[in-house]
């Protein structure tokens, strides 16, 4: 038999982060947008908070407050983002639910 192995190199940590948002929301059947994905491996990096949501606006991840906004409830009834009893704002990707304390995860 002839083992053939092909590895590649994910170019940086925000894309890193899509592939295991995509992962997740295949894995589970749950359908998000090419933007929404771009948004939660955003908030996954940057956290959930009022500078993260500027900053996202500034990278033009969404063009408007509005969008981002009607985004954030999007997947936040998708339960990919949820609220803690101290209501700060996390990704949530199942049983390995991420606690970021709206800081980020990959600081």
């Amino acid at each position: 038999w002839i083992k053939y192995e092909k590895k590649f190199v994910i170019p940086n940590q925000f894309e890193s982060v899509k592939l295991q948002i995509i992962l997740y929301t295949f894995v589970n059947n749950i359908h998000i947008t090419k933007g929404q994905i771009d948004l939660l491996a955003h908030f996954a990096i940057n956290g959930i908070n009022s500078e993260s949501i500027k900053k996202a606006l500034k990278d033009k991840i969404y063009k408007s407050r509005f969008s981002l906004g009607n985004t954030i409830s999007i997947l936040t009834k998708e339960e990919l983002i949820i609220e803690d009893s101290k209501g700060i704002k996390n990704i949530n990707l199942g049983s390995n639910s991420t606690h970021c304390d709206g800081q980020g995860l990959f600081q």
